[in-house]
């Protein structure tokens, strides 16, 4: 009988333990911190997305705007040394001049023009991207708060302002390249609104005292 008792224990050594294990399927689940915590994440980001999605882009059309502005800033000034670099030679190729002989004048002028028109060019196609920028900016202010407008309105009137200032030097650009005898019929502004700006102010150049050493 013992052996018997023993032989039965035998081949199933671990069966009143195993017996006492609850079922596999009603095991308590292990925890996993981390993909928690990234599903969690995941989670509040796309909620914050949901949520600040359209003030996202109004801020982004106002921050383009803003950027491009400054870029029209930098290429005016590239425009502007490049005309300022031009007024003498134009002025020398046309009367003599003491510190420029005429050929040497004309050599400048050459070279000088082509620059110029080349920087203008530049500076037409930025004004056009300010001007897009401006007509999405608009559309984007009639959706924010009165308090919010008003903020960003200043954004877009210096934007203005810039069209205006850049359009009065650009004028004194075509005005100095006609002197110089180049054809300015592809450097148009038609296009192009926000005022034609004041050509009062010319750095000392006049076109009729140029015209009076012929």
């Amino acid at each position: 009988m013992e052996q018997i008792r023993f032989g039965t224990v035998a081949l199933k050594p671990h069966g009143d333990f195993l017996a006492k294990l609850p079922a596999a399927e009603t095991r308590r689940p292990r925890h996993r911190p981390l993909l928690c915590l990234v599903a969690a994440v995941v989670s509040l980001v796309v909620l914050c997305i949901c949520v600040e999605g359209p003030a996202g882009v109004e801020a982004g059309a106002f921050k383009d705007l803003s950027k491009e502005t400054k870029k029209l800033k930098k290429k005016e000034k590239t425009m502007k040394k490049y005309r300022k670099k031009l007024k003498k030679p134009v002025s020398c190729s046309i009367s003599s001049c003491m510190t420029m002989s005429r050929s040497k004048a004309e050599t400048k002028v050459k070279k000088y023009a082509a620059l110029l028109e080349q920087a203008m060019q530049t500076v037409r196609e930025y004004m056009m991207r300010v001007q897009s920028k401006i007509a999405t900016a608009e559309q984007s202010l009639q959706t924010l708060s009165p308090k919010k407008q008003s903020k960003k309105k200043k954004k877009i009137n210096k934007a203005h302002e810039r069209l205006q200032k850049t359009t009065a030097e650009y004028n004194k650009a075509v005005k100095l390249l006609k002197d110089a005898g180049r054809n300015v019929d592809n450097l148009s502004l038609a296009s192009i609104s926000g005022g034609g700006g004041n050509d009062d102010d010319d750095d000392g150049y006049d076109e009729r005292d140029v015209r009076r050493k012929k």
